[in-house]
């Protein structure tokens, strides 16, 4: 039992933060860093049409730094990137999407009260319509212990954004933290339905059965994670948690 709440809350802790770094690289960026790759110049002409109002209101100097920003973050150099999100954001004082990748930044520096002022300054800016920004303070507050407030928090930006499969991880993970497994694993299976390559899926349905003793599920969640995600710099990570997870298995499996 002791090693199955080790388990269990190693699984909490790493999930929380790598929820946060995986919004960047899956689903975080808004509409213009969507139709403006990071790696091409080139313009997608149907995407253009589809830039907002507002989109075009954001000084090209603020969205460069924007840019610049992402870069960094995406080459691991929170530090670095952050520079490029305040400079954005001074352009830019109402630059919602730059608050919630600063607050990702200062997270993965461990600067978690920066980091929730952050979220919170771009749901206030957003009028609570930027559903990233309450994904990401649902996820602080459960490591607050407030998860209460998680949930509520994760269910409205759902209302607001119900087609992202992350949002559906979110919700997984705070039910998780919740010891509802059951709940946990539907909204898991609801990410997967959406889009059956969402990774992180699989780490909420490794956590549910690893809380349950179930370390051969486990184990097959941990390796349908890696089959989408072979070498991202969280796999050996992974790799290092599905190793426990089949020493415990094979423990389990020899005392039956």
């Amino acid at each position: 039992m002791v090693r199955c709440n080790f388990l269990f809350k190693q699984f909490s802790v790493f999930f929380s933060a790598v929820s946060l770094s995986l919004f960047l690289l899956v689903c975080a960026s808004p509409a213009r860093a969507q139709n403006f790759p990071l790696d091409s110049a080139s313009e997608d002409r149907h995407a253009e049409d589809t830039v907002s109002v507002r989109d075009l209101s954001i000084p090209p100097k603020a969205f460069e730094n924007f840019q610049r920003g992402l870069q960094e973050l995406q080459k691991h150099d929170p530090s670095r990137s952050i520079q490029f999100f305040n400079k954005a954001i001074h352009k830019y004082p109402q630059y919602y999407e730059a608050y919630y990748h600063l607050g990702v930044a200062q997270k993965r520096l461990g600067q978690d009260d920066k980091a929730t002022t952050a979220f919170q300054t771009a749901i206030n800016l957003s009028n609570g319509k930027y559903a990233l920004a309450e994904y990401g303070y649902a996820l602080l507050l459960c490591e607050q212990g407030k998860i209460k407030d998680a949930e509520q928090t994760v269910r409205y930006a759902l209302e607001l954004d119900q087609d992202r499969p992350m949002g559906e991880v979110v919700l997984g993970t705070v039910l998780l933290y919740e010891h509802r497994p059951d709940e946990a694993e539907k909204t898991a299976r609801d990410a997967l339905s959406l889009d059956p390559n969402t990774a992180d899926a699989y780490l909420v349905l490794a956590g549910i059965h690893g809380e349950l003793g179930n370390y051969s599920g486990e184990v097959d969640d941990l390796n349908a994670f890696l089959n989408i995600e072979p070498q991202s710099s969280r796999s050996g990570t992974v790799r290092g948690i599905r190793d426990v997870a089949v020493s415990l298995a094979a423990h389990t499996s020899n005392n039956k």
